[in-house]
């Protein structure tokens, strides 16, 4: 279990934040795809799952010990957003890797009855990892818009949560996840050992329909990158996909591309001797063994671009509001797919 939960940090509105999250297993045996389970509370766009760095190993060596610098822990930087949702808080993303000695979460969809005791590993406060356990209370109050069934709530037994600890997988005693922490409810929420709280967890057993496709299926099939006027194949054998759309407010479509080298291609929407963005993939398998994207526009359309591995079927997305200047995409973390 403490193999696979890492503390996280990651941008959003300009400020650094912290939350915790896990390593899920798919139900392929011959897979080790880093699906990564948190809270959508923490982040839910791609533009912050990109800054995300998730730091594995950050224990303490004996009980109230001195943990290890965070520098030194093993730790992957970026992530692609796969599906998030408010309505059991979660958010679900792949690593660009596994770091060497994890472990991968199994789950189940089963519902938590009263008195199952539930096992919380997690970063409060953003330091070392600790645990906690609670035992879930299936009757009683509920807070805001968190009801039950599609959340969980679990009264403390050990141990408690604070700020940095959102996002922590829950399981049960046989260490299958059944949802990823929310918060406190209570008159007391602020502080995280108080009994009189209750905790808060997202179920995962009504999550599991929005993450079926990802943990409940085999990889993606290799497909061939098939050029077209709204098509673009870069990269080595023209590996990546590139497909992009556009929308004026009174006015939709796909973007047509023009290939321009191996690696370059370039977009235009309504004249095709009105560029309106360019976009490049590089192999960077040999620096820090990712392939990155990066792209510029000449527009302040609504622009959604989208990469495809199509070796392994990962993708990523980049979106450039309406009505804004097309900002500069330099993503370095983009697709961690080498070779």
């Amino acid at each position: 279990y403490k193999k696979a939960v890492a503390h996280l940090q990651y941008v959003k509105q300009g400020e650094s934040l912290i939350c915790t999250g896990g390593l899920m297993n798919d139900a392929d045996p011959s897979t080790f795809i880093p699906y990564f389970l948190t809270a959508n509370h923490c982040f839910s766009t791609q533009a912050v799952a990109s800054t995300l760095e998730a730091f594995f190993d950050f224990i303490a060596p004996t009980c109230s010990g001195v943990p290890p610098g965070l520098g030194s822990r093993p730790r992957t930087t970026g992530s692609t957003l796969l599906a998030t949702n408010a309505s059991t808080d979660f958010t679900l993303v792949r690593l660009p890797s596994i770091p060497a000695g994890r472990g991968l979460l199994g789950w189940t969809t089963e519902l938590v009855p009263a008195g199952t005791v539930l096992y919380r590993l997690s970063h409060p406060g953003g330091f070392q990892l600790a645990f906690s356990a609670t035992s879930v209370v299936t009757t009683g109050p509920t807070c805001g818009d968190v009801p039950r069934p599609r959340f969980i709530y679990s009264g403390g037994e050990l141990g408690g949560t604070l700020g940095g600890s959102s996002g922590a997988p829950v399981v049960r005693a046989d260490g299958r996840v059944v949802g990823q922490l929310l918060g406190a409810c209570g008159p007391n929420a602020d502080e995280g050992c108080d009994p009189s709280n209750r905790t808060v967890d997202g179920a995962f057993s009504q999550t599991f329909s929005s993450v079926a496709q990802f943990l409940n299926a085999a990889p993606p099939t290799p497909s061939v990158c098939t050029p077209g006027p709204s098509t673009l194949c870069l990269g080595s054998g023209g590996r990546f996909k590139v497909e992009a759309t556009f929308d004026t407010g009174s006015q939709q479509g796909q973007a047509q591309m023009v290939k321009l080298t191996d690696e370059t291609g370039y977009l235009w929407f309504f004249n095709s001797a009105n560029v309106e963005a360019v976009v490049k993939v590089l192999n960077a398998c040999g620096l820090n063994n990712n392939f990155w994207v990066f792209a510029g526009g000449l527009t302040n359309v609504q622009t959604q671009i989208t990469v495809t591995d199509t070796k392994t079927g990962a993708a990523k997305t980049y979106t450039n509001p309406r009505g804004t200047p097309f900002q500069p995409i330099q993503d370095t973390s983009a697709l961690a797919t080498c070779p």
